[in-house]
């Protein structure tokens, strides 16, 4: 399954101050998302790359969220937590 599958599976809405847990169990408070703006930059890592206060899921783009003292491709995603939502 290819990372744009994966991606559209999700609707996750990411802002920046709310929380994550990724798939590894990974929790933490989102302080950047970055989205890629080349085809060969999947961490939005580039000069090229956008940074956001805000992003939804569902557009398809590459990209990297850190949260924490972590971070993690949109697609490793398990869940987001609004900020004032309890977690677990």
């Amino acid at each position: 399954m290819s990372w744009e599958s994966i991606i559209k599976e999700e609707n996750f809405i990411l802002r920046v101050g709310d929380f994550l847990e990724d798939k590894k169990g990974r929790y933490g408070q989102i302080i950047s998302i970055s989205i890629a703006m080349t085809p060969n930059d999947p961490a939005g890592e580039n000069k090229e790359a956008a940074d956001v206060e805000e992003y939804h899921t569902k557009m398809g783009y590459q990209g990297a969220v850190s949260f924490g003292n972590y971070w993690c491709y949109f697609y490793q995603i398990e869940k987001v937590i609004k900020s004032g939502e309890k977690y677990r």
